[in-house]
């Protein structure tokens, strides 16, 4: 078998470095911090929403003795027919 390659080409001792080197791990990992840290700067102190309203609810009140009542379940008083 004859050798296909050519002595008198410039590139004929070229010998590609080997890959056991680190720096693809520490380019990813790298990246990944910087991910995670512009993730939490962005996503901190999101909270609820404070907004001004005028909404204002009344009072609660209650007669003494009475039993405790719930606004929604309670039927609406009756009102007695008009009578001329």
């Amino acid at each position: 078998m004859s050798d296909y390659r050519d002595p008198n080409d410039p590139m004929y001792g070229y010998e590609p470095a080997d890959r056991t080197g680190s720096w693809g791990w520490i380019a990813g990992a790298t990246g990944l911090v910087i991910i995670l840290v512009l993730g939490l700067a962005l996503g901190v102190g999101h909270g609820p929403t404070r907004v001004a309203s005028n909404n204002v609810t009344p009072p609660q009140t209650t007669v003494p003795g009475a039993p405790p009542t719930m606004p929604g379940l309670t039927p609406p008083p009756s009102q007695a027919p008009n009578r001329p």
